[in-house]
């Protein structure tokens, strides 16, 4: 490979989650920069030539799959997504198929849906462990403006619930089986947050990147022990050459030019 080539990743991300916790606006926003306040069902996430070693190729449904590509730059390296959406109701074999093939695995629920983050443990990370499968999750939270929306808030003041606080849903990806890798927020509707969602999904599952944060996580503490070094022989400094009322004799260091 020359110097002036490219060097790609590619790598599959699956996104579950209640329905209409914003898991599809999530890719699209991230895909297009296109926002819809209207619900479209998304169609399984299917690629039958990638999933034949796991599952029944007669189950795979003949509508075309819900599969989204998308590319974009993390750490100077590019990084090809093929992004997999689901609508909850896949046959099982089948979904787990799709979890088998997964890089990393998004797990959605929406800000202004406490029961949706609940469902992420009782229900989304069971589904995957019982699938056998073992890819690295992120939990996320859709719809995180909605925690200051007034039409949200009363609407659950109803039942008394309100929208999910972020230290819950970072309790939640503790809880997790395995936890988390990461826990991160996002609106779609305000394209916050989304390109973050993806970057982390990136530093998941590619080595590379875990190695180069590593790298600069080092880096990072050496130059905050030579700071500190640095700060202490200054402060040395200071206190031997401050005169204090006690002294008698105060020593002028060399460099200093008096004058007559």
């Amino acid at each position: 490979m020359s110097n002036d080539e490219e060097v790609v990743f590619k790598r599959t991300v699956l996104i579950i989650g209640n329905n209409e916790c914003g898991k599809t606006s999530l890719l699209n926003v991230f895909k297009s920069g296109v926002f819809s306040e209207a619900y479209i069902p998304s169609k399984p996430s299917l690629h039958p030539n990638a999933l034949s070693e796991h599952t029944d190729i007669s189950k795979v449904p003949k509508s075309p799959p819900d599969e989204k590509a998308s590319h974009f730059k993390v750490q100077g390296k590019r990084v090809d997504f093929t992004l997999r959406d689901t609508n909850g109701n896949e046959d099982e074999e089948v979904f787990n198929a799709l979890l088998h093939e997964a890089h990393v695995v998004l797990i959605c629920f929406g800000v202004g849906d406490p029961g949706s983050l609940e469902d992420t443990r009782t229900k989304w990370s069971t589904k995957i462990a019982e699938s056998g499968a073992t890819p690295p999750t992120i939990l996320v939270a859709c719809k995180s403006d909605l925690r200051s929306d007034e039409q949200t808030i009363e609407r659950l003041k109803k039942t008394e619930r309100r929208p999910v606080p972020k230290f819950e849903g970072v309790a939640i990806a503790q809880k997790l089986k395995p936890p988390a890798k990461f826990y991160v927020e996002c609106s779609s509707k305000n394209d916050d947050g989304v390109t973050d969602v993806f970057t982390k999904a990136a530093e998941v599952c590619i080595p590379e990147f875990t190695l180069d944060k590593r790298k600069q996580a080092k880096w990072r503490e050496t130059k905050m022990r030579i700071f500190k070094a640095l700060i202490f022989v200054l402060m040395f400094s200071l206190l031997y050459y401050i005169p204090h009322d006690e002294d008698m004799v105060v020593e002028i260091p060399a460099a200093i030019d008096l004058g007559n």
